[in-house]
């Protein structure tokens, strides 16, 4: 699954953006596509507070609040590939800064050739970053039949086995797939530790250990077990 926000003020542009950004996810994948679209910053930010993943961003700099808030759009979204449209009045100061990095541009008013030229090279090139992901350290590639989801390791609370399947946990989604605790347990980075037969958790969202009722409290107020084969090695690994 691959993600996309669209954020832009403009009523008479979404219908042109949602067939442009359709169109061209059709023609260049054939992964599933997860889309939304906001009209509003605070639409956008109240999203955004769930944690979702996102791989690609279009967002209105026009609006009101959207320029001071992408910088930390881009600190949480590192890799998130970033499109800004920009009316034709402001100045490339505003907006091509180092803090936002953006990937592309669209100055209005947006021409339909124009529009479908940049949309197909800003996501060409993200579907190319997301192969060499693959690779990375930081994420977690998960391959179902919907396509591959991109999951950054910091996103996750912790790895759930239950029903014959791995679950994993994030703010507010749980996202199945078929694979054992045991499996994952050789696989997963550093920051994560397995705390009890059925969970590994990542030690970094920890909030503290409840020694006494053998849990954890987690960052978000998530309680999962803690068993006493365990505890020892994960207070050891607390950051």
């Amino acid at each position: 699954m691959i993600s996309i926000v669209t954020v832009d003020g403009k009523n008479e542009e979404m219908p042109l953006l949602k067939d442009v950004i359709s169109e061209t996810a059709a023609i260049l994948t054939d992964e599933h596509w997860e889309k939304k679209y906001f009209s509003n910053t605070l639409e956008k930010d109240k999203y955004l507070e769930s944690e979702p993943l996102m791989d690609f961003g279009c967002f209105d700099v026009a609006l009101d609040g959207m320029l001071s808030g992408l910088p930390d759009v881009r600190s949480n979204y590192e890799d998130m590939g970033m499109l800004l449209i920009a009316d034709s009045d402001m100045s490339p100061m505003e907006y091509l800064k180092p803090g936002i990095r953006a990937d592309a541009l669209l100055i209005r008013p947006l021409r339909i050739k124009e529009l479908k030229t940049t949309m197909n090279e800003f996501i060409s090139s993200g579907l190319k970053r997301m192969d060499r992901d693959e690779d990375s350290d930081d994420v977690f590639v998960l391959k179902t039949k919907e396509g591959r989801t991109f999951i950054p390791y910091d996103n996750i609370y912790y790895f759930e086995a239950r029903e014959k399947k791995v679950f994993i946990r994030l703010l507010n989604e749980e996202i199945p797939f078929y694979s054992t605790i045991d499996e994952l347990e050789g696989m997963l980075p550093d920051q994560f530790a397995r705390c009890h037969r059925s969970f590994i958790v990542n030690v970094n969202r920890i909030r503290k250990l409840i020694s006494a009722e053998n849990t954890i409290e987690l960052q978000q107020d998530f309680m999962i077990p803690l068993s006493r084969t365990y505890k020892q090695k994960l207070k050891e690994r607390r950051p």
